[in-house]
């Protein structure tokens, strides 16, 4: 057993930073969630009470917990540290290896699986598939076998992310989700943030949503010849008469403006308003001629 344990301790090196011989001493010691651990991180003080460390400060605490074989003080660390860096598979690694030590079945099935998305193909995702096999089966064995949970939300092919966790696409594959209570995420260039809370029973489910797009500004300023009493209209909604005091304030996309005034030809065309940016139209607008 202790072998497995040093096995895993070497293994953690690369992502923990940790000095091999201390882990691998208190690892063999089997020292973890059963032994009493240390109430504060050596050679770090502990934060203000309810502070949230950013993720890198919060990932080098959970080192110096795993390096003096506090586990579960180091899982709770490196899950501080998993909200702003869930992009790396370095805090899957953390978090996995951890929980394993634990005997954590359930958040070895979770970052076992973020870890693999992050690094499909790299040296160690062989021995964590295996590890995530090892923990759905003992996940089986005590009655908590995953469900396929179906994700039917729009727009398609956007990251999910279950308790931070990557997980899979929008409108993919059904992720297989442990029974209990989780918080999904997805976010997508032009559409506001999604977020739900699901929980998940004993049978399969699907879970259907549409994102909102995001709203976003533009400006338009208008010039006219003549100066004033020129009607402007934009997609055929009055937006005011010349001389206007202010640009006029439209949503990102593309708009026909037409120019009116009595006597003189109507006047348009197309303009793309982009975000954050300030188009300019000078419409010379012709006498009409008499019949």
């Amino acid at each position: 057993m202790n072998s497995g344990r040093g096995e895993r301790a070497r293994g953690a090196r690369r992502r923990l930073g940790l000095c091999g011989l201390a882990l691998l001493l208190a690892v063999a010691a089997g020292r973890g969630a059963a032994a009493a651990e240390p109430e504060r991180a050596p050679g770090g003080e502990e934060p203000a009470a309810g502070g949230v460390d950013p993720g890198p400060r919060a990932m080098e605490r959970g080192v110096r917990f795993a390096r003096a074989g506090g586990w579960s003080k180091a899982l709770m660390w490196f899950e501080r540290a998993l909200p702003t860096m869930g992009d790396r598979s370095d805090v899957f690694y953390n978090l996995t290896t951890a929980s394993e030590a634990l005997g954590d079945w359930r958040r070895v099935f979770l970052y076992g699986r973020g870890f693999l998305v992050r690094e499909p193909k790299g040296p160690e995702s062989e021995a964590f598939a295996k590890k995530v096999d090892v923990a759905r089966r003992k996940l089986v064995a005590a009655g908590l076998a995953p469900v396929p949970v179906r994700f039917a939300v729009e727009p398609a092919g956007v990251e999910l992310r279950v308790d931070h966790t990557p997980l899979g696409l929008t409108g993919g594959e059904p992720v297989s989700l442990v029974p209990g209570k989780y918080t999904v995420e997805a976010s997508a260039e032009g559409y506001e943030p999604w977020r739900s809370a699901v929980e998940v029973g004993k049978e399969a489910r699907t879970v259907s949503a549409t994102m909102v797009r995001r709203r976003t500004w533009g400006a338009l300023v208008v010039r006219t010849t003549p100066p004033d009493g020129v009607a402007v209209y934009v997609d055929d909604r009055p937006a005011g008469r010349t001389p206007l005091t202010a640009p006029l304030a439209l949503e990102t996309g593309r708009v026909l403006v037409r120019f009116e005034k009595p006597g003189y030809d109507d006047w348009s065309r197309y303009v793309v308003i982009r975000d954050g940016q300030t188009e300019t139209l000078e419409p010379v607008l012709e006498k009409a001629r008499t019949r």
